[in-house]
């Protein structure tokens, strides 16, 4: 059998190292020489003091930080998902309950080596920067997900070692690419339990309960306890507590009689659902599973300081995203931000991204972001905000040097408008956030929250905006989900002014459901070929939070034979769709830098869905701009004219027309008369006609151009700039046939066959340019190199048919064909470099 996966890099170098030392009953740990491949901390002489804990770069330059993040689309991934580059360290610890690829809540074995050979698939989508999510540190053996750290200073070795980790991160920096990382500063793993409750949930109590370890068998190297932080039963009738915040963004009044005198919170559990007051949160271990440091103590708080500088320092990373950031207590958040910032500064990262979760409403997250902001200090409205300097400190809460959140990652209140916008039935909305209107809620969070970037002192807008994560489903799990994924990417990466923040498998339409609980719903499917996803497949839980959940897909993923394939398809339609998203925001600056969103006006009505309480759901047409805002940004050239974006979640096609010299015409931003082009295939155009309203309000021509008819789509969008400033799509790969991982079955007893293969672009590509760029390589033993059989080259036109399924896609027009001879058992990777069009104008950029 012949499996065919095109194009890939050169699969990675396998070997076998032998370990030794696994085990070991130590637990406060002194440096020890088996564990320099992953220990941070490089001072011998430290002993178990965390505060003299330092680390080297070893002997390499710092990678300077970007001037502007908004340059920069963010890939999210899971790690253990990912890519397996050295599967001699899957099962590390030999334990019963660690690597498994044929069940999916095992570790399916992804590591750094697996992903460094998958960075030319990232960046040839026009991705800039990656986030693992999950931390980098030592967690149980079967913890794929990683957010339950048992030391901050040891690196797992499920990963790789610290060499590994310079030599990918080294490698990102190389491409002009970016790194962030994951950080729990107020949660560890699992080893702390609670006297008379533990084997049960601890109800929170002020008054504190006694803790044990619960000494976890399979511990990694016998690490069952804390090496770097203690509890201790004893009282401290000195103890203050921190100040606590309500979500309306007032402080709150605990009454309390001192605490505990130890490193953890021992004031019981929370679980992670349901309707908790915040500040408790704060106090609570996390969902019973993962305890809670005492991070509002100074003693805590300074060895928390000195591990994220450690990482810094020895692995250049270039970001970190804080889990669960508001459940930190907000002084201590800010005194951790900002010490980290000054860590990074010093190995002359002066832009360095701290981004954090929030899943509050906006209100609850604002004193969290920049210097932070209450309902009393907001601007008096949309252009004051954009005219508030460092000096004006009536309009923050902290002062210059505590800098909390520069951004929030994963914007949790669009999410949630995301949610409602495409569809989903329940009750989605939490206390005081933000409009469920883009352009409304674009408009508040300006106000409410400080854009500020703590060094230049410039407005500089980072939230981070996507439409999945590895806590929600996958959109294709629904009926039509994969429109509605795209549809939501759209608003997510063109519409509103900040961060793409993509999700891995999005661009290959990944459906498979793999979530244990109906309240706690996710996909997590590796990328690599695997049979647990097929086996699994098929979801049967339904879900607690949304309303006659629209599930598809999902019920009968284990029918699906493409869910125990290899995902790294560059063919894949959703793929090149966010390329081209990514693409446009490089060539329109509105796109990417924008801040003036306009709304120019809507055609919908209001409908009220079942499960969703009387909040009603907005159906229609939308029609915005995205330009610079005057006085704070002025874009030149060709390309920095404002740029019109309209999208439906109708999920019918809907012909709109009207009479321009009548009410109720679609407002455009534009001039009469100007020839509009649509960014997205067919890439059709508009002749704009006379309006009743004088484009430069003066009762006088020129008049506003009205768009006199426009038909869209289900669930579609389209991005519409003045013929001039029009640019076409990138040369890209549109069809692979036999087909991407295609399983080929041969009867020839010779092992030596041949196989017929096509490439298909969207414009004319050089015949002679996609030869000279193919390469060929097969994992078989046999003594045969596959290669394209001489004379065997075609190319020429197609019609296009069944090449892409989602509007707005490029469709095939061009193909080149030939014969690959020699071709041995095995998988046979086909790699295309860079192939460049008919008249060497252009390449596929990956």
């Amino acid at each position: 059998m012949m499996g065919f996966r095109m194009p890939t890099t050169a699969g990675a170098l396998l070997w076998l190292t032998t370990f030794v030392t696994l085990w070991s009953t130590a637990q406060a740990h002194e440096y020890r020489e088996d564990f320099v491949p992953w220990n941070l901390n490089t001072n011998k002489d430290a002993g178990t003091n965390v505060l003299q804990y330092s680390t080297t770069r070893r002997g390499r330059a710092y990678t300077p930080s970007p001037q502007n993040w908004r340059e920069l689309p963010f890939y999210t991934l899971l790690l253990d998902k990912f890519a397996d580059g050295d599967p001699s360290n899957n099962d590390f610890f030999n334990t019963t309950f660690e690597h498994d690829q044929n069940e999916i809540n095992m570790r399916f074995g992804g590591d750094v080596r697996g992903l460094r050979s998958r960075l030319d698939y990232i960046e040839g989508m026009g991705i800039k920067a990656i986030y693992i999510a999950g931390t980098l540190f030592l967690n149980m053996p079967w913890q794929a997900d990683s957010y339950s750290a048992l030391d901050f200073s040891l690196l797992d070795p499920h990963w790789g070692t610290i060499d590994d980790w310079v030599d990918l991160i080294d490698d990102i920096h190389s491409r002009g690419m970016y790194i962030m990382a994951d950080f729990t500063v107020g949660t560890m793993a699992d080893l702390i339990g609670f006297k008379g409750h533990l084997n049960s949930s601890t109800p929170f109590n002020l008054a504190e309960y006694d803790a044990v370890w619960k000494k976890p068998p399979y511990a990694p190297w016998g690490i069952d306890e804390y090496p770097d932080f203690k509890f201790v039963n004893e009282r401290n009738q000195s103890c203050q507590l921190p100040t606590f915040w309500t979500n309306e963004g007032m402080i709150i009044d605990v009454p309390y009689d001192g605490c505990y005198a130890s490193e953890f919170d021992q004031f019981g559990d929370m679980e992670a659902f349901g309707v908790h007051p915040d500040w408790q949160r704060q106090l609570s271990k996390f969902a019973s599973v993962q305890d809670r440091l005492r991070e509002w103590q100074s003693d805590v708080m300074a060895k928390i300081k000195v591990f994220s500088c450690l990482v810094i320092e020895a692995l250049d990373i270039d970001g970190i995203r804080i889990d669960k950031a508001t459940q930190v207590s907000l002084d201590g958040l800010a005194d951790w931000t900002t010490s980290t910032h000054a860590c990074a500064n010093s190995v002359g990262k002066h832009n360095f991204f701290i981004p954090g979760e929030v899943t509050g409403g906006d209100r609850f997250g604002s004193p969290y972001i920049g210097r932070g902001r209450t309902v009393t200090q907001r601007p008096p409205g949309f252009i004051a905000a954009s005219q508030v300097t460092q000096g004006q400190n009536q309009f923050f809460l902290r002062d210059r040097q505590h800098i909390g959140l520069d951004a929030v990652a994963f914007h949790y209140s669009i999410y949630r408008s995301l949610c409602r916008f495409l569809g989903m039935d329940g009750n989605l909305q939490v206390a005081y956030d933000i409009d469920v209107n883009f352009v409304t809620a674009w408009n508040q969070m300006f106000v409410n929250n400080d854009f500020l970037n703590k060094e230049t002192g410039i407005l500089d807008p980072r939230h981070m905006y996507g439409v999945t994560n590895f806590d929600v489903f996958r959109w294709p799990a629904l009926r039509n989900g994969t429109e509605r994924n795209m549809l939501g990417l759209f608003i997510s990466a063109l519409v509103m002014p900040g961060i793409p923040l993509y999700y891995y498998g999005e661009e290959q339409g990944l459906y498979v459901l793999d979530n244990g609980a109906s309240n706690y719903i996710f996909g997590r499917q590796s990328m690599p070929s695997s049979t647990a996803w097929k086996r699994h497949g098929c979801y049967i839980l339904g879900s607690q939070q949304y309303f006659n959940f629209p599930l598809d897909k999902a019920l009968t993923g284990c029918h699906d034979e493409r869910n125990e394939l290899d995902h790294f398809d560059p063919t894949s339609p959703p793929r090149r769709l966010i390329s081209r998203f990514n693409h446009l925001r490089t060539v329109y600056p509105a796109l990417q830098d924008g801040f003036n969103l306009v709304q120019w006006g809507n055609k919908t009505n209001f409908i009220a869905l079942p499960g969703s309480n009387g909040t009603l759901t907005e159906l229609g047409l939308w029609y915005v701009s995205r330009a610079a805002l005057p006085s704070v940004q002025n874009f030149t050239g060709q390309h920095g004219d404002q740029v019109y974006l309209l999208y439906t979640n109708e999920n019918k096609t809907v012909n709109y027309s009207f009479d321009c010299k009548s009410d109720g015409w679609i407002t455009s931003p534009y001039v009469s008369g100007t020839t509009l082009r649509n960014l997205f295939a067919p890439f059709e155009t508009y002749d704009l006609q006379d309006s009743q309203s004088s484009f430069f309000n003066d009762s006088q021509p020129p008049y506003r151009g009205c768009l006199p008819s426009v038909t869209m789509e289900p669930l579609t969008f389209k991005a519409l700039v003045p013929q001039e400033m029009w640019v076409p799509p990138r040369p890209m790969l549109t069809r692979f046939l036999p087909g991407h991982d295609s399983r080929i079955v041969t009867h020839d007893s010779s092992n030596d066959t041949t196989v017929r293969i096509s490439l298909e672009f969207n414009v004319e590509m050089s015949c002679d340019g996609v030869t000279s760029a193919i390469s060929l390589t097969t994992s078989s033993g046999s003594d045969l190199t596959p290669r394209i059989q001489d004379g065997s080259v075609t190319c020429g036109t197609v019609d296009g048919q069944g090449s892409t399924y989602l509007v707005g896609d490029v469709t095939s027009s061009w193909h080149w064909s030939a014969v690959l001879a020699d071709v041995p058992d095995g998988i046979i990777e086909i790699k295309l470099t860079q192939p460049s069009n008919a008249d060497e104008t252009d390449t596929t950029h990956a």
